[in-house]
């Protein structure tokens, strides 16, 4: 059995701070963009969320890239 991977499209995944509820629970939202080259280098990546980031209103807590890889056995 000879097993390969296979990347798939990643997401770059932005988390806003959006304040705190009645309760005083830390409320987060998340907002993806798909579709990301696998070969994207780490600090493009990181250019781009910046950028995006300037044009929201909330602070952004955490960038986040989701990677996607298939195993296959071939």
């Amino acid at each position: 059995m000879v097993l390969e991977s296979r990347e798939f499209p990643s997401a770059l995944q932005l988390v806003y701070d959006m304040g705190t509820d009645g309760d005083g629970k830390k409320i987060t939202r998340r907002r993806s963009y798909s579709n990301v080259k696998p070969d994207a280098v780490d600090q493009d990546l990181y250019d781009v969320a910046i950028t995006l980031i300037g044009l929201q209103t909330n602070v952004a807590n955490q960038i986040l890239v989701n990677e996607k890889t298939e195993l296959v056995n071939v």
